[in-house]
């Protein structure tokens, strides 16, 4: 379990669903086989854009077997589990753990604000129950007493774990990942740290970074391979260059959710828009101009 390498690009896979919020299988086809020829190291199900905690359990373990089938083994599989509880995470986890998923992510307890010891002992329970490789998440909103230039204690000491690969982190200050980076790294050399803002991808990397799970990489997995690979090359000039054509993209997509990533693949023809209730569709003419610059082909 120790040995599993958690870096490359990671897109957080919208999550294709009919009109009764049932699984689209035959989009959910489409869009595995999208992200694994756009060069994708993983795919991410049901961060928040996937619409997970929205799904009934039958539609979460339909849509992650479904998806493992696509991908029959080209490239690994996380899933999200997280929970506002301890034991309702767990078995959620146990779920991902039947279909044969390759990792498990598990967020921050949500709904009650959680305090440091509430968090390690979620964490740590979270950590000795699971059989598989486990990511888990910061975000510097929920986590309590979050300090720029400090990495929370709890994630070293989830870093420390043999079976805790990695941390998704969602923060706009780059002092708060740069901490994360450098402190994990200190504990132990297989902790991957993964960037989610798009726009900060290569400062991430340059702060040594594993990777990145953006929201963007879901309709533009071939740009971010690329950018990855120039980043491992230490070509910064040219990575940051690619960087640049991200930020229409994100500006678009930004305040809109999961909406906006289902108006995406409607353009693409990859599925329909229908979301999950209280979603509704993205609205105009945000919508328009969403699926006019993903038309235009600079992100193909």
């Amino acid at each position: 379990m120790s040995q599993f390498r958690f870096d490359g690009i990671w897109p957080i896979m919208p999550t294709p669903l009919t009109v009764d919020e049932r699984i689209d299988e035959v989009g959910t086809r489409r869009v595995v086989n999208f992200l694994i020829e756009g060069g994708s190291h993983g795919l991410w199900m049901f961060g928040t854009r996937g619409e997970g905690p929205n799904l009934l359990p039958e539609y979460h373990r339909r849509a992650l077997e479904v998806a493992m089938d696509e991908a029959n083994g080209r490239i690994p599989i996380v899933t999200g589990c997280g929970a506002p509880g301890t034991e309702h995470t767990i078995e959620s986890i146990r779920v991902a753990e039947s279909v044969g998923v390759d990792l498990v992510h598990v967020t921050e307890p949500y709904y009650y604000k959680m305090k440091d010891a509430e968090m390690m002992a979620h964490y740590q329970a979270v950590a000795d129950a699971v059989k598989i490789p486990l990511v888990i998440y910061f975000h510097d909103a929920k986590y309590p007493n979050v300090r720029p230039g400090i990495c929370p204690a709890v994630i070293k000491e989830m870093a420390a774990r043999p079976n805790v690969v990695g941390i998704k982190v969602s923060t706009s200050d780059q002092r708060v990942l740069q901490s994360i980076v450098w402190e994990t790294q200190e504990v132990t050399d297989n902790f991957g740290v993964m960037v989610t803002d798009g726009q900060m991808f290569v400062s991430g990397m340059i702060a040594g970074c594993a990777g990145a799970t953006p929201a963007e990489a879901a309709f533009a997995p071939k740009l971010f391979a690329e950018m990855y690979k120039l980043a491992k090359q230490g070509n910064w000039a040219e990575a940051l260059e690619l960087q640049k054509t991200i930020i229409p993209l994100s500006d678009a997509i930004t305040g809109f959710g999961a909406p906006s990533g289902k108006a995406i693949y409607a353009a693409l023809g990859l599925c329909e828009e229908w979301v999950s209730m209280p979603l509704q569709r993205m609205p105009e003419p945000h919508r328009q101009q969403l699926s006019d610059l993903v038309k235009t082909g600079q992100y193909a």
